[in-house]
């Protein structure tokens, strides 16, 4: 049977635990998958739209090998809606 889980994970880039996690994060994402799920990354250091944060974040999701998808906010909005085909790959 299929899982439409959507795991989100609220992270920020200068705290080790939260960096630490990312590899077990990517790990559960590929499972995830198998089932139709998956995890979502929001790192919570770059809504500001800090442009040295988001290529920190992106960094250091480059050097985790993270794969799934991840937010950094550019410009924040309150409302965002995302579905199956947006790629948030990049930080937006």
């Amino acid at each position: 049977a299929n899982s439409n889980v959507t795991v989100v994970n609220y992270w920020f880039s200068t705290c080790k635990p939260c960096v630490g996690e990312l590899p077990e994060l990517e790990a559960l994402n590929k499972k995830l998958a198998e089932k139709g799920g998956q995890v979502v990354g929001i790192n919570t250091f770059t809504l500001d739209g800090d442009k040295t944060a988001i290529s920190e974040a992106k960094d250091i999701l480059s050097k985790k090998g993270v794969t799934y998808k991840t937010l950094c906010v550019v410009k924040p909005t309150q409302n965002m809606i995302f579905n199956n085909n947006t790629k948030i790959s990049d930080c937006i």
